[in-house]
């Protein structure tokens, strides 16, 4: 599901010393391809989120991006604002997001497989982008 004012780009995934994961939301399959395909994490290894999207046609308001990471039936749910944005110029044709760092769970109960859903959702309650992915958290790379 994705929106015509706010067509899907790329997320980025950056971890402290390790190539940057980029994920392509609008080739054909990829967001298919994050669940299906997990990628792993070392655990209490610190990493960052991005996202780069564009805003088209008319002024996109308070955009959020909700998240909800689930493992063995314990749900954690994240939101942070991402703002208000005019739509995109030759001058500016994209904006970018870095969320705040974080760090991997850590210890022999964190490390496993997790599933996760994300979306974009603006204060009408719009859903611009909903995706569900997977990530493994392991002792080592």
């Amino acid at each position: 599901m994705d929106s015509p004012n706010v067509p899907p780009m790329l997320s980025s995934f950056k971890v402290e010393g390790r190539p940057d994961i980029i994920i392509d939301l609008s080739a054909p399959g990829a967001v298919d391809h994050l669940k299906e395909k997990p990628f792993s994490i070392k655990e209490g290894a610190q990493f960052r989120m991005k996202a780069i999207f564009k805003v088209q046609h008319q002024i996109l308001s308070g955009l959020k991006y909700i998240q909800v990471v689930k493992r063995m039936g314990v749900s954690n749910k994240m939101q942070e604002m991402i703002g208000s944005y005019s739509p995109n110029t030759s001058d500016k044709p994209h904006y970018e997001k870095k969320f705040e760092p974080e760090v991997a769970p850590s210890g022999m109960i964190a490390r496993g497989h997790y599933t996760a859903v994300s979306k974009f959702i603006d204060d009408d309650n719009q859903t611009h982008l909903k995706f569900e992915w997977a990530f493994d958290i392991k002792k080592d790379w």
